[in-house]
């Protein structure tokens, strides 16, 4: 569980953002280290029309996005440093 107020010394929101369906937030510590912070759980009402927002299939759509495996990211973490690519450092955690 992510506590902003503990992790790496105390984090704060510096910038909301996000794309047709993430929403994301950077965030910096105390020396101004930049994290990302991304949702896993998408949001596709802007690519959805608006008419079928309330109906049985915006619904499905959701939920299939919704229920993709939030453990995917775990194997692409170390296809980079096992073909010697320099990369970031990913974490997965729970933000309530």
């Amino acid at each position: 569980m992510l506590d902003l107020q503990t992790e790496a010394g105390g984090l704060f929101v510096a910038k909301r953002g996000g794309g047709m369906q993430t929403t994301s937030f950077t965030i910096l510590d105390k020396d101004s280290i930049v994290y990302t912070l991304r949702s896993v759980d998408k949001d596709p009402i802007s690519v959805i029309p608006p008419f079928l927002w309330p109906t049985v299939f915006g619904s499905f759509v959701r939920d299939q996005i919704s229920a993709t495996d939030p453990y995917a990211l775990r194997p692409e973490l170390y296809l980079p440093t096992l073909a010697g690519i320099a990369d970031t450092e990913a974490k997965l955690v729970f933000v309530r």
